[in-house]
């Protein structure tokens, strides 16, 4: 009886979980989007620094954007240490930034 009491809480507390990440999110106007998890790392690596050479390095070279409106996305990963992993509504591009960047919609 109370292996099928926790299967089933297991099983609800997974559901709500998964439907919760499914919402759609958006990436706030000006926020900073890497194209991959190394470009994130070296995005971060230049706001860590100030340095805003390096970071339209990044920019030119097409491997960060900053947001120049809200970008509707779905939540793919979020975490608080690391990138927050989104996918852009409609399309099948993965995008990497910070969790403060990433708002409900």
């Amino acid at each position: 009886m109370k292996k099928t009491i926790c299967t089933t809480l297991t099983v609800l507390f997974l559901g709500l979980s998964t439907m919760m990440a499914q919402g759609l999110y958006v990436i706030k106007k000006g926020s900073p989007v890497a194209f991959s998890e190394a470009n994130y790392n070296k995005m971060m690596d230049g706001i860590a620094n100030s340095d805003t050479d390096y970071l339209q390095t990044l920019i030119d070279n097409q491997q960060m954007i900053v947001a120049g409106k809200d970008i509707e996305v779905y939540l793919v990963d979020a975490s608080f240490t690391g990138p927050t992993i989104v996918r852009m509504k409609g399309q099948d591009l993965k995008l990497y930034t910070t969790s403060i960047s990433v708002k409900p919609k």
